[in-house]
């Protein structure tokens, strides 16, 4: 039998009336996995088990008689946690406790301890029953647990997207902080519960997403339009899998969301910028058509007016239709302005000069409802820019801002610097620094389907005959002509912003702007060939040109007046060509015709701007004699003097 008993221990606890029948000891030693064992009252051990010599290591004739505390830490005895063990059975008639203890060879294994005391019939404590069971590798396999799912909830809290588990019925069942921040809610708790269909404002969402986990086990879908929880959308992209039961029956679906709103933003001004710079060239094409005509009309009412007398009166409506002309040709200059291929006068500018200089005019635009508040940085950089250009965007801002405010409001305008490092808020605008102009109104607002549009030509959110549509499509041209970046933000009821940002000039540029001298509209007997594939402009020019004494070539195209220039045998003293022809460009025509008749002087002239002929002929544009149609004849023949005059004096002086 090893269970072992010591009289005179027990008896030094005061107990002298212990059943020692063999029953008792033959139930103690049947247990092999527990360590069973009496403790007299001082928590010496009287009695020791199998179990407890198997999992302490102690024989009973090494540990009887021995006080229970060997087992503990020195720093449990130290903190007298052996005695306070028996006090709290005492007091709560029994002690359960989990923690270290030791073995015979100075091992430890984590353990399950029970102690009850044992009393007699008048409730005298004689003792305490004390059970002990190694559960180290439960122990074990809980810290393993424990461990995992504190990475497992470190992932999952910590994770940049926005990670959820939910039931077969779509009820959310946890969630991270990102998931409850993304959607607007205060806290995780208040998105436990919460329906995934709810949150999905796409009608079916659910459904399709529970049929597609069943049917591959995952999904990944994009461009999600969400609800937020203050009534905003947002979008994004969704990845889940579902776990399954043994009938294939969805039991959970985990998965994240992506927030793609502000990629979505960005992809949407990419598209806007790329349909504008459509608009563009399709609004450039009309506005060059149109010059054509004009220049037609107004080419045939100068040569009208020019042989009637002053005081006819026909001139009347000559004049008329010379006015009608010139408001056509600032309708193109619109157009231009949009398509980006307006006539530049670029020079160093500072824009709070424009601002404080126009901000004595706009009350009188705005009217007295409005108040007009100007905030300018004192440190303000200079940009490049057309000053005309510059103020014209500010009158048309301000403009509309008044239109937005019919109660009356309060318009501001404010300047400062910025340096850009690049975001995906704004990811067509490079790095760098810049300065901004703020326009600001309190007025009505603009809805965010509408914002999209309000840069579209013709397109006015005013009443009939209230609004061209070209005031802000202008400015959205202008910007982008001087190499800048317009946004706008705005909410009904809550105004509109719209930012303009100009590139800075770190140094001072100097941009030529030469004065034209005024020349006599006189004519003179020099060869010109005239290449224009616009039949009634050449009609125009060959007009008014003969009748100035010129001997004239007149080409319908490029290669026609090639092949004039090779037929003529004499010299051609200069050429007139438009830039862009079928067949053959005006640069192309000029450079075929060096070889043949030398380095004679071209003036171009095109319903699109300069900068098309300096990209295309590769000459700076101190260098380029250019009129822009629709141009008046005598502005020609001023610069055809000029031009054939200044080769003269060359010539002369070499001579």
């Amino acid at each position: 039998m090893s269970v072992a008993f010591n009289p005179s221990v027990w008896q030094c606890g005061g107990l002298t009336s212990l059943q020692t029948d063999e029953q008792f000891p033959l139930l103690v030693d049947s247990v092999k996995d527990y360590a069973i064992f009496v403790l007299n009252p001082a928590g010496y051990i009287v009695t020791w088990n199998q179990g407890a010599q198997r999992i302490k290591g102690y024989t009973a004739d090494e540990i009887v008689g021995e006080n229970f505390a060997r087992f503990y830490s020195f720093e449990d005895i130290r903190n007298g946690k052996p005695q306070q063990h028996l006090r709290d059975a005492i007091s709560h008639g029994r002690l359960e406790d989990e923690g270290w203890r030791f073995r015979k060879d100075g091992s430890r294994f984590w353990a399950s301890v029970v102690i009850t005391p044992l009393k007699d019939a008048v409730g005298h404590l004689r003792g305490f029953a004390k059970v002990t069971r190694d559960i180290s590798e439960r122990k074990l396999a809980e810290d393993a647990l424990r461990r995992s799912e504190e990475k497992y909830r470190y992932f999952f809290d910590s994770c940049r997207a926005a990670a959820f588990t939910a039931d077969s019925n779509g009820d959310i069942l946890s969630c991270n902080s990102t998931f409850a921040g993304m959607l607007g809610f205060p806290s995780v708790e208040d998105l436990i519960g919460q329906n995934l269909a709810s949150l999905c404002s796409e009608p079916g969402f659910y459904l399709e997403l529970v049929r597609v986990l069943k049917a591959e086990g995952k999904l990944y879908r994009s461009g999600l339009e969400l609800q937020r929880n203050d009534g905003g959308q947002m979008y994004a992209a969704l990845s889940a899998t579902g776990t399954f039961d043994e009938r294939a029956q969805l039991e959970r679906i985990l998965g994240y969301f992506v927030d793609e709103t502000e990629q979505r933003k960005s992809e949407e001004q990419v598209r806007q910028d790329l349909k504008m710079q459509a608009l563009g060239r399709l609004a450039g094409g009309i506005a060059h058509d149109f010059n054509n005509v004009l220049s037609v009309t107004q080419g045939f009412a100068e040569i009208m007016r020019d042989k009637l007398s002053p005081d006819d009166p026909l001139q009347k409506y000559l004049e008329q239709i010379l006015e009608s002309s010139r408001r056509g040709s600032g309708l193109t200059r619109h157009l231009l302005a949009f398509s980006r291929q307006q006539v530049l006068k670029p020079s160093i500018v500072n824009l709070n000069m424009i601002v404080a200089g126009l901000a004595k005019l706009l009350p009188r635009l705005l009217g007295t409802d409005n108040e007009l508040i100007t905030t300018l940085a004192p440190d303000l950089g200079q940009i490049e820019g057309d000053l005309n250009q510059i103020e014209q965007i500010i009158l048309n801002l301000a403009t509309n801002a008044r239109d937005a405010m019919p109660g009356g409001g309060r318009l501001r305008l404010e300047t400062k610097n910025i340096k850009h490092t690049g975001s995906a808020q704004y990811p067509v605008m490079p790095s760098g620094r810049y300065v901004v102009l703020t326009v600001t109104d309190t007025g009505v607002g603009i809805p965010e389907d509408l914002s999209k549009r309000i840069f579209d030509p013709f397109f006015t959110t005013k009443g009939p005959g209230k609004g061209t549509g070209l005031g802000l499509s202008i400015v959205y041209g202008i910007v982008k002509q001087n190499h800048g970046f317009i946004w706008v933000s705005s909410k009904p009821g809550e105004g509109s912003s719209f930012k303009v940002y100009f590139p800075q000039v770190l140094e001072r540029v100097r941009v030529p702007n030469p004065e034209q001298s005024p020349f006599e509209d006189t004519g003179g007997n020099e060869t010109i060939l005239i290449a224009e594939d616009e039949v009634a402009l050449r009609g125009v020019e060959e007009e008014y040109l003969r009748n100035l004494g010129y001997n004239l070539l007149i080409a319908k195209d490029g290669l026609e007046a090639l092949e004039m220039a090779k037929r003529h045998a004499g010299p051609i003293d200069l050429l007139i060509t438009d830039v862009i022809m079928p067949l053959m460009s005006g640069p192309e025509l000029a450079e075929q015709l060096t070889p043949i008749q030398g380095g004679i002087p071209v003036i171009y002239v095109s319903g699109y701007t300069n900068q098309e002929v300096v990209d295309r002929t590769g000459l700076l544009e101190s260098e380029l004699h250019f009129l822009q149609k629709p141009f008046s004849l005598h502005e020609l023949s001023r610069q055809i003097r000029a031009l054939l005059d200044s080769e003269l004096d060359v010539s002369s002086g070499a001579a």
